[in-house]
This record gives structure tokens, C-alpha cells and sequence, in this order.
């Protein structure tokens, strides 16, 4: 089990910040829009 724990908080941390990098850039587009 701790060995599958770095993989897994390597693999959620990108996630989220991708996730946030994204939203951002979802929300420009929408203003754009409107």
C-alpha cells in the first residue's frame, strides 16, 4: 500500500492542477464569448 501511495499523489497533483489550468482558461473563453 505505501508503495502505490507516491505514484497515486503523482498522479493526482497534476490532475488538479490541469484541472484548475483549464478551468481558467474555459472561463477566459466564456467571457470572450459573451
Amino acid at each position: 500500500m505505501a508503495n502505490a501511495m507516491p505514484p497515486l499523489r503523482i498522479i493526482a497533483q497534476p490532475k488538479k492542477s490541469y484541472r484548475e489550468r483549464y478551468g481558467c482558461e474555459i472561463n477566459r473563453q466564456q467571457s470572450r464569448a459573451q
